[in-house]
Order: structure tokens, then C-alpha cells, then sequence
């Protein structure tokens, strides 16, 4: 008999009867703390996780928080997306209401912005320009 699982059980969703053992849980913060890391581009060895892993405490509330700001459950294996749609709106209602979408001229309360160029006709002309003609006149 394992000693430890018997005797700590942990509920680490808070939700009636979904009962985890502590050495269950422990492996599964190293396998969120390994996740988390990865998706930044951190790979490392067990040391500096060892170091890394008291942070995940706080990482944790707030995976927690956003969740419960989005809606969504926890995301396991047969998970179902949340409805974002609220969210969208409000974003989008506030740029609205600041007038974020609309082009002003002279913007009260802005003398240091600069007009930046469009990327997307600034790519199309560099495309354009750089033509089979102009590679083989180079060449």
C-alpha cells in the first residue's frame, strides 16, 4: 500500500470528490512548471527548475484568475472552448468609446506619436521592385 497517497489527498480542482494524491500532484505542477517553460523557450535541467518552481504557486492563481475571468474550465484532455465573445465586445465597445478606431489628425494630448508606414504596401512595393528583371540585373 502506498502510505503517502492513503493519507494525502488533496482536492486541487475544489470541486466535490476529485481527490488527487500528493505525489500525483506534485508531478503534475512539474509537468505544468515543464510546459510553461518550454512554451517560452526555457530548457533546462532539474536544478534550475528546482529554483524556478516556487513561482508556480502564484503562476498557478493566475491560470486560476484568467480562467475564472474567461469562463472556461480547467482544460483537460476533453475540454471545450469558452465563449470569448463578451470579452471581444467589451474590448471593442471601449476602443469605441476612447475613439481608438477613428483617424484624428491632430489627437489632443499626443505630440510625440509618429506616423508609422503601412507594412503591408511598404512589403508590396519592396516585392514589386525586386522584380526577374532587377534579379538579373544584379546578377
Amino acid at each position: 500500500r502506498n502510505i503517502m497517497r492513503d493519507n494525502m489527498i488533496i482536492n486541487v480542482a475544489g470541486l466535490p470528490g476529485h481527490g488527487m494524491g500528493i505525489d500525483m500532484n506534485i508531478e503534475h505542477i512539474i509537468g505544468a512548471l515543464k510546459l510553461l517553460l518550454a512554451s517560452k523557450g526555457v530548457y533546462s535541467d532539474w536544478h534550475n527548475y528546482r529554483d524556478i518552481s516556487a513561482a508556480i504557486k502564484y503562476l498557478e492563481r493566475l491560470k486560476k484568475q484568467v480562467r475564472a475571468s474567461t469562463k472556461c474550465a480547467y482544460q483537460k484532455t476533453g475540454h471545450t472552448e469558452s465563449d470569448t465573445s463578451i470579452l471581444v465586445w467589451r474590448v471593442a465597445s471601449a476602443a469605441e468609446s476612447y475613439k481608438l478606431l477613428q483617424k484624428w489628425a491632430d489627437r489632443p494630448q499626443n505630440t510625440k506619436a509618429v506616423a508609422s508606414p503601412d507594412l503591408l504596401a511598404a512589403g508590396q512595393r519592396k516585392f514589386e521592385s525586386t522584380t526577374l528583371t532587377t534579379f538579373n540585373a544584379k546578377l
